[in-house]
């Protein structure tokens, strides 16, 4: 009888019902093997029976293979057994499916052993599905609506972006406060320093529709834009109101890998006072394998400029443009990297970080909160002190005088 991928999953569903009713976490039933590892697998077994098959089997396992290939891409996956944010997410699901759908053709074929057609569409489902499930998990409380493992993951992730950035830009003032206050302290004390401080320009007036702008040029795959993105956050919701925010991790490559961050790509934000524009250049994949991140935002030549006479460091006694990231709040403020050091925030998800910047006592609250009132002073210095409220702060008078002397 041939049961196929249909059956696994109607299976796979009845005993995560029974698991739930006998109090059993829909985890510990369902993910024996985490998906890339299963995945991986999979291709190995195809990979072992492709010569058994006529021309049209040997084409379609081929395939199958391929897809399953690019599906397991190093690059793809946090670690081997996370839930795989968007946009990669989206990726290892259509190539995972993309390989059922060959195996889905050559169902009825007698050159290929039967018993290895079922097993790896059983196992391409298994994975699917585990996927949402971890993808659930990263979500507390969150309830998958009915529907492919696709839609679940994709329900969760937006579902977590949703609660991730409804925490960052609602973390109270009292707790910023009191979070930079101590993040001050241990930089008067020389307990910590800054990975980068900001620098006074003298450029002209850089302004959108008649405000202040703050510029803002980085990459998904860099880990210290990753930091540096949620000082950004929490810093500007004090001034305007932010649309969702995505989740993503930094390069699996880079230094720190995998950190949990948000990005800015496609976000709206909405403010009286200020204008934020961001331009995330580069997406967290290569473009091959020899290569640098793929392109996604090219700066527009105003953009450029600013790159070019702002975005400066030195390295090995040269000076190069083009830093990630870069931050310049009205061509009076310039910093070049982040605040704090991405290895602060290694093997934190995203709702452990957001409910560290919640906390004044945490060493991550202290630094992203602290840095998120260093961007702050800037905004007030630029934007002449509105509003009130968050511009007459005592610590952020602080961190303004501390601009003026150069930190």
């Amino acid at each position: 009888m041939r049961w196929g991928n249909g059956f696994f999953r109607w299976a796979l569903g009845m005993v995560l019902v029974v698991g739930a009713l006998l109090g059993f976490s829909a985890s510990a039933l369902a993910i024996a093997t985490p998906p890339l590892a299963e995945l991986t697998q999979t291709r190995s077994h195809l990979s072992a029976v492709v010569e058994a098959g006529d021309t049209k089997s040997k084409a379609a396992l081929r395939a199958a293979t391929a897809d399953l290939s690019e599906a397991t891409a190093v690059s793809l996956w946090i670690d081997p057994s996370d839930a795989v944010p968007p946009p990669e997410g989206t990726q290892v699901f259509a190539k995972a499916t993309a390989a059922l759908k060959q195996l889905n053709r050559i169902l009825n074929d007698r050159t290929v052993p039967e018993a290895a057609l079922l097993e790896a569409t059983a196992e391409i489902g298994e994975a699917e599905d585990n996927l949402a499930v971890i993808a659930a998990e990263e979500d507390p409380g969150f309830h998958a609506p009915p529907g492919t493992p696709a839609k679940a993951w994709q329900a969760a992730f937006r579902d977590l972006g949703k609660q991730v950035t409804a925490a960052v830009t609602h973390v109270p003032q009292a707790t910023l406060e009191a979070a930079a206050f101590n993040y001050a302290t241990q930089l008067e004390e020389k307990s910590i320093e800054l990975s980068a401080a900001p620098q006074a320009i003298t450029g002209p007036p850089l302004t959108e529709k008649g405000k202040p702008e703050v510029f803002y040029y980085g990459a998904e795959g860099c880990p210290f834009c990753a930091v540096a993105r949620w000082s950004m956050t929490a810093a500007l919701a004090q001034f305007g109101k932010f649309s969702t925010l995505g989740p993503m991790v930094s390069s699996t490559t880079d230094l720190d890998p995998s950190t949990h961050t948000l990005t800015f790509y496609k976000s709206k934000y909405k403010s009286s006072y200020i204008a934020f524009i961001p331009d995330e250049a580069f997406t967290n994949q290569p473009a091959c394998e020899t290569c640098f991140w793929t392109e996604l935002q090219v700066p527009t030549p105003a953009q450029q400029e600013l790159i070019n006479s702002y975005d400066l460091f030195e390295y090995e006694g040269h000076i190069y443009t083009g830093a990630f990231p870069f931050l310049d709040v009205a061509n009076k403020w310039a910093t070049v990297s982040s605040t704090a050091n991405p290895e602060l925030l290694k093997e934190m998800s995203w709702q452990q970080i957001a409910t560290a910047i919640t906390n004044a006592a945490s060493p991550v609250g202290q630094a992203i909160d602290g840095g998120a009132e260093i961007i702050t002073a800037q905004i007030c210095e630029a934007d002449g002190e509105q509003p009130e409220h968050v511009c007459e702060s005592a610590i952020v008078h602080e961190y303004r005088q501390a601009l003026k002397m150069g930190f």
